[in-house]
């Protein structure tokens, strides 16, 4: 015997997720929507005629349900007995009824038909994303679509959020909305004005278009000879690197660190730069097309992760060499060691021979359980005798 609780809670699960996105589809998939009630056996009415008697109760006498009723007739010792067998709800908004949802259904109307009208594509989107669409009111939506409309006429924005020439969208609301940003945005433009290299919120203007304060790369020049009007280390926005000039500082060579503190103290080095890497992620990098070019030395921490990021690393620069990031290195500082929080065992494809052993070895817990020698715990004079 199904309780009405039971039903109301199994429903209510499968609302968002389902009932309410069906309302936009032009044939339901759902409704007439009935459930079965598994009414009472025979047993169950003698055993406890009373039980079986609430338990109807609860169906027939509420006050103009919003379901129709079901019944079968049953007949044991006791009498016939009618019996409710299945509930039906005709539609979604007799369900909305039976759920307290009603608002909320006209909500989703109200918000899915003015984005439809706007983009007809998006309806991917108001069915499988239900609750974010709920998640913001008229305003919010108007400022979503007049952000879309705008980013459709502007195929290569190249510019910051912060200067979006709309009035009613400042910017502040566009990096607090970033995801819904993208989810329509993925739908709206057109495959060849998405740079589907980037992906994420942290890369939400790369991929659409727009320049990112966030995505700045550091560099210095390690020749004692060279600066840039007196500057040795500088910071510029990825867009402004591309045009950069290596011949014009006589670099023949460049180093990559993911260290801060490496970064500034790394040793003078004739006809060199130093560039500060910031872990996964060399998207930006591959539209510097004069690293290409240069010998690259890459420093790494010595652990799963220092290599994953290596083989990441060669799939935009495939010249580059690992710099102490070898077995002596490891041994020679092994009472420094760490803990690597979560080892990773993705196959690397992009590694040397000698650099695939012992990333394996560090997967295998052959120094110790999860090794992990971070590369400021190399000794700075290992470094020097190190370096070619």
């Amino acid at each position: 015997m199904t309780p009405l609780s039971d039903i109301k809670s199994k429903l209510a699960k499968r609302w968002l997720t389902h009932y309410l996105p069906d309302s936009l589809s032009s044939e339901s998939g759902f409704f007439p929507l009935k459930i079965g009630l598994k009414p009472p056996t025979d047993k169950q009415i003698l055993q406890d005629f009373e039980a079986v008697k609430r338990w109807v109760q609860t169906y027939a006498q509420r006050n103009n349900p919003p379901f129709v009723i079901e019944w079968q007739t049953k007949r044991t010792s006791l009498g016939k007995n009618d019996l409710p067998q299945a509930i039906i709800f005709e539609n979604i908004d007799t369900l909305a009824q039976f759920l307290n949802r009603t608002a909320e259904l006209a909500h989703y109307r109200k918000q899915a038909k003015q984005l439809l009208q706007a983009f007809p594509m998006l309806k991917v989107f108001c069915q499988k994303q239900a609750a974010k669409l709920l998640a913001y009111d008229n305003q919010a939506w108007l400022s979503i679509i007049a952000f879309i409309r705008w980013r459709l006429a502007h195929p290569q924005p190249a510019i910051y959020l912060r200067q979006v020439p709309l009035a009613e969208v400042d910017s502040k609301f566009l990096e607090a909305h970033k995801a819904v940003l993208a989810s329509c945005l993925d739908l709206v433009l057109a495959p060849e004005q998405i740079q589907s290299s980037f992906s994420g919120t942290k890369q939400f203007c790369a991929r659409y278009g727009f320049l990112d304060q966030a995505e700045q790369l550091q560099a210095r020049l390690l020749d004692p000879t060279q600066s840039l009007q007196g500057f040795k280390t500088f910071s510029a926005p990825f867009v402004e690197w591309r045009d950069f000039d290596p011949a014009h500082y006589a670099i023949e060579q460049v180093y990559i660190t993911e260290n801060k503190v490496n970064f500034l103290a790394f040793p003078d080095r004739p006809n060199s730069l130093i560039l500060f890497g910031k872990g996964f992620g060399f998207e930006h990098w591959a539209q510097l097309a004069w690293l290409k070019d240069l010998p690259i030395h890459y420093w790494g921490d010595i652990d799963t992760h220092g290599f994953a990021i290596l083989n990441q690393l060669r799939h935009v620069l495939p010249q580059a060499q690992s710099l102490l990031m070898d077995e002596a290195t490891l041994l020679a500082h092994h009472p420094l060691c760490g803990q690597e929080p979560q080892p990773t065992q993705a196959n690397l494809t992009q590694l040397t021979s000698d650099e695939q052993a012992l990333y394996q070895k560090l997967q295998q817990g052959a120094f110790g359980k999860n090794i992990r020698l971070e590369q400021e715990r190399i000794a700075y004079n290992w470094l020097l005798n190190n370096l070619n």
